[in-house]
Parts: structure tokens; C-alpha cells; sequence
């Protein structure tokens, strides 16, 4: 978790804040590169989107984070820039997670990419997709090691988003764990609502 905590501390740096968008863009970029593989044409308008998306996620919930730490905590060591750009970090596991999804789909499915493309640009109807994906996809026994891989990478990155946003929590001010654990645990939860709803 060491990394983790350097991290944190580079990023509380307010001039930071252009490095921190760039962190933010990461997913995205990630998206427009699985495009590129599949295939696909690049549509600036959903790659418009999903920047937009990412950043207003971004503010918001950066904003919530700071309420909950000033309600709760009370004025505390760094304001709500430094928080923003310590926030940028979990794009930055979102995005190494979604590059892992993608190097264990590939690996997974060596041929789905290819069927993807031909299926976009054929026109293919669901019926015909799902029988040219069944017709490529490899036996449990074959990918049970590659899903136990993703599911080790997943499990890491989620502890570690957690730890991230505990030490942002901590690092705030300092009060008992049990009320980190409790802002934590209120963040986390106003989080995934607010991501549902974006």
C-alpha cells in the first residue's frame, strides 16, 4: 500500500489539477481502445459522452466527499483541489481494471474481436451474434484459469480502491477509525447511487 500512500501524497499537490483530468480520461481512453479492436468505427459523440460523464463523476463526487469530511469532520488539512485531485486516483485502478477485463476477454476469446467487427458491419441479428460468439467460445475447463486471474485482479483493485479512498478519509483529519469507517462506508454508498443515476 505503499505505492497507494506516495500516490496520495504527489497528488495533493493543488498544481497537480491537469495531471489529475488526464488520470480522469484514463477509462475513457480505454474505451476508444476497445473500439479499436473490435473493429468499430470511433463515434465521437459516445466518446464525448463518456469524457463528460467521467468528469462530472469526478466533481461530484469529489463534492460529496468534501461535505461528508467538513459536516462530519470539520475544517480539515487540505481543501476540496487537493481532495480532487487525490479522487483521480480511482480512475486510474478503474482504468488499469478495464485494460485486465480486456487482456483476459482477448485471451479468453481469442476471435471474439473479429466476430464483433464482421457482426457490426454485417449487420448481424442477435441470433446470429450469439452463434458466432458460441462457436469461438472455448470450454470452462480452458478459461476457468483466466477467470480465477481476473477475479484475483479484480479483488486487489477493489481493496485497494478502498484503502485509497479510507486514506483520503484519514489523511483529512484526525478523529477515532470507527467515524473513518463511517464516512467510508456513507461515501462508498452515495457513490455507487450517484453512479447508477450518471
Amino acid at each position: 500500500m505503499g505505492i497507494i500512500a506516495n500516490a496520495l501524497s504527489f497528488m495533493g499537490d493543488t498544481k497537480k489539477l491537469p495531471i489529475a483530468v488526464v488520470l480522469v480520461l484514463l477509462p475513457t481512453m480505454a474505451f476508444i481502445v476497445s473500439l479499436v479492436i473490435s473493429g468499430f468505427p470511433l463515434d465521437m459523440f459516445r466518446i464525448g459522452f463518456a469524457v463528460v460523464n467521467d468528469l462530472i463523476f469526478w466533481v461530484v463526487i469529489t463534492a460529496v466527499l468534501f461535505v461528508l469530511l467538513n459536516v462530519l469532520k470539520g475544517k480539515g488539512n487540505y481543501g476540496i483541489v487537493s481532495i480532487l485531485n487525490r479522487i483521480s486516483l480511482i480512475f486510474v485502478l478503474n482504468f488499469i481494471l478495464s485494460i485486465a477485463f480486456l487482456v483476459v476477454l482477448f485471451l479468453m476469446i481469442p476471435g471474439l474481436f473479429s466476430v464483433l467487427s464482421t457482426a457490426y458491419s454485417q449487420e448481424y441479428t442477435f441470433l446470429e451474434l450469439s452463434t458466432s460468439i458460441a462457436e469461438i467460445v472455448p470450454s470452462f475447463d480452458a478459461i476457468f484459469p483466466l477467470f480465477i486471474l481476473f477475479a484475483v485482479v479484480l479483488g486487489i483493485i477493489v481493496i485497494a480502491a478502498i484503502y485509497l479512498i479510507y486514506r483520503i478519509i484519514a489523511d483529512y483529519k484526525k478523529v477515532s477509525k470507527i467515524k473513518n469507517l463511517f464516512i467510508l462506508l456513507l461515501f462508498v454508498a452515495v457513490m455507487f447511487l450517484i453512479n447508477y443515476f450518471l
